[in-house]
């Protein structure tokens, strides 16, 4: 005899340790940070008040982030692949992330409604993928250049604001 009984999956809410980051860290003891989750949604708290909450879901191979900072406000949208971050929407602003075969980030597009507004562009010095230039054109132009000799450390900027 076979018996079917109608059931119904309860989600039981999860209350971790946070900093102001939203990082779990671990257990959750009436510490002034909290983090909340739900199935796929995460809420962090400072004491009562909520600072942001988000949704996470899974899309063809990508994981796509929605988070809200403010109640009613559109959210922020940002596109992982293997958890390195593709893009970030807000309105009407989009940052594209370009990484290297190495994946160093190689360059980095912001867009505000639709056209370009500033570009950084990222090179790195052989063998060790240490940073050594970052260089910006668009709105806030700029070079800013990396280097080291013996224990010694250098750093050059050369930018204005147009």
């Amino acid at each position: 005899m076979v018996l079917l009984l109608p059931t119904t999956t309860l989600y039981a809410l999860e209350v971790r340790r946070s900093n102001s980051l939203g990082q779990d860290l671990g257990e959750w003891g009436g510490e002034r940070w909290r983090l909340e989750r739900e199935e796929s949604t995460f809420s962090l708290y400072d004491e009562e008040e909520l600072v942001w909450r988000e949704e996470r879901q899974q899309q063809n191979g990508s994981t796509v982030i929605r988070r809200w900072e403010d109640e009613g406000e559109m959210p922020t949208i940002t596109l992982l692949i293997d958890g390195i971050i593709q893009q970030k929407e807000a309105g009407g602003q989009i940052t594209r992330y370009n990484y290297d075969e190495q994946q160093r980030l190689q360059m980095v597009s912001h867009f505000d409604q639709g056209e370009a507004v500033q570009v950084e562009l990222y090179t790195y010095r052989p063998p060790h993928s240490a940073l050594t230039t970052v260089v910006s054109l668009g709105e806030d132009e700029s070079v800013r250049t990396f280097w080291h000799q013996g224990d010694e450390r250098f750093y050059l900027y050369n930018g204005q604001e147009i």
